[in-house]
């Protein structure tokens, strides 16, 4: 799976970017903000948890923008239907999205 420079969410734009010791800062791996509409990815990670944290981050904001903030914002839920996203999206075989 590939991690775009740009998604949209609800029609709304946002910039993925991915930033050195986010994790050392924050204490996460990756975070959505609305009010620049980005997306902020800790780099040092394995492709795959790469994909997971992009995924995650994704799912708060399509969430949030659909009215379901108190689902948004229980962060076992969002990590739970995340996980279980990536998985179908990626398999042994290949990437779902990019054959």
């Amino acid at each position: 799976m590939i991690i775009p420079k740009k998604v949209k969410i609800f029609g709304f734009e946002f910039d993925v970017s991915f930033k050195e010791d986010l994790d050392k800062v924050s204490g996460i791996d990756g975070k959505i903000d609305f009010d620049t509409q980005t997306i902020i990815i800790e780099p040092d990670r394995p492709q795959r948890v790469l994909e997971a944290i992009f995924i995650h981050e994704v799912l708060h904001g399509c969430l949030s923008y659909a009215g379901f903030d108190t689902l948004s914002d229980n962060e076992s839920f969002v990590e739970a239907v995340g996980n279980a996203l990536h998985q179908a999206l990626t398999t042994s075989e290949g990437d779902l999205i990019n054959g």
